[in-house]
């Protein structure tokens, strides 16, 4: 009879893990699209000719364009510093996903060694 609680016991720990494990994953793959949107707009926006120019004659301007054309180079260069850390992270998260995936399979064993020892009873 242990050795079916055992079994149990790994069992549930091991869909916890899965569970948290897909989580995990769902994470990492919302932090690479919203890198890749950010990528993808940013070329999109390299692309306008007229985009570095936020102070147009007669279309945008005043003192906000002003403030915009002071800020937006900033913000531009913190969003992609912020991107670069996030692209760490997601390449931390796949490190952690693949421990994850080795402590899984070590519940595999064992569960299987139980299962083996409970047939041989």
């Amino acid at each position: 009879m242990e050795i079916r609680s055992e079994i149990a016991d790994l069992n549930h720990k091991k869909d916890v893990i899965l569970l948290t494990r897909g989580h995990i994953e769902t994470a990492g793959l919302y932090m690479n699209a919203a890198i890749e949107r950010w990528e993808s707009d940013y070329e999109a926006y390299n692309k306008i000719e007229l985009a570095p120019a936020i102070n147009v004659t007669d279309s945008f301007e005043g003192l906000a364009a002003e403030q915009l054309a002071l800020d937006f180079p900033v913000t531009v260069e913190e969003i992609s510093n912020i991107a670069a850390e996030v692209s760490g992270v997601i390449g931390a998260i796949a490190d952690q996903l693949t421990e994850i995936d080795k402590y899984v399979k070590t519940l595999d064993d064992r569960i299987a060694e139980l299962h083996a020892q409970l047939e041989a009873l």
